[in-house]
């Protein structure tokens, strides 16, 4: 893998999936961010997961040549930000697992691991910026995909989270239910003792009644992970072992 990256948008694109990152990792592998090619559409993509929440980021870079590898989340992330604001190349030896750092007068370079270690998380094709709140009604599985503004996302879990249980005692009272019902997504949180509320206004009705349960924790680090207020946030029901989760 070998690419040409600015500094600026990769030290961006490092602090959003960094926040999927766990402090104690379950697994030494979940401490790495994914660092995936596409030469086709000149992006590359980095993906990070504790398992419970996944987040990937697209940034345009000039690819010369495809590739995968795992890099140390913290390690790359400190090292990028204490990079001038320039061009950032990598240079991936996949013989050996290490990635060559430049930028400027300065190079290093860092140990990597496989990239095949790294559990699969399920992707879409990147948003275009230019792309509004849609509704793909053919998607996977036959069930449906809606996309919002992060400013509507973010204003709409920030009113119902509030009113999720901060404890696990009762997990499913934990999270926020989200239902796609006709031209309507309604989000609610209860705790037992209040319950709030928010429906947002679908561009156009679902075939069929759709439900399910975020985590209001994850939920909320997914709806941060987006900075401009009109970047769409896709969010897509599927099914995946018997248990739908929202993507």
């Amino acid at each position: 893998m070998k690419l040409a990256i600015q500094q600026e948008n990769l030290k961006k694109a490092l602090a959003q999936v960094n926040r999927a990152v766990p402090g104690k990792p379950p697994f030494p592998i979940l401490g790495n961010v994914l660092l995936a090619t596409d030469q086709g559409q000149g992006l590359l993509r980095l993906s990070t997961t504790d398992l419970s929440i996944a987040i990937t980021v697209w940034c345009p870079a000039q690819i010369e040549q495809d590739g995968k590898v795992l890099v140390p989340a913290s390690l790359f992330a400190d090292l990028i930000a204490g990079l001038p604001n320039d061009r950032v190349m990598l240079d991936v030896n996949h013989e050996h697992q290490i990635i060559t750092v430049s930028c400027a007068h300065f190079s290093t370079q860092i140990n990597g691991a496989d990239a095949a270690e790294f559990p699969t998380i399920p992707l879409d094709s990147p948003l275009s910026p230019s792309v509004g709140p849609s509704v793909d009604l053919a998607s996977t599985n036959d069930l449906p995909r809606v996309s919002f503004t992060a400013a509507t996302l973010r204003a709409a879990i920030h009113q119902v989270a509030c009113a999720a249980a901060d404890t696990d005692v009762r997990p499913v009272l934990a999270g926020i239910s989200v239902r796609l019902h006709e031209s309507t997504a309604t989000l609610a949180a209860a705790d037992g003792f209040r319950l709030a509320l928010k429906q947002i206004a679908l561009p156009a009705p679902v075939p069929s009644k759709h439900e399910v349960i975020l985590r209001s924790r994850y939920s909320g680090a997914a709806s941060r992970g987006c900075p401009r207020a009109t970047c769409p946030v896709s969010r897509e029901l599927r099914r995946r072992k018997g248990r739908r989760y929202m993507t």
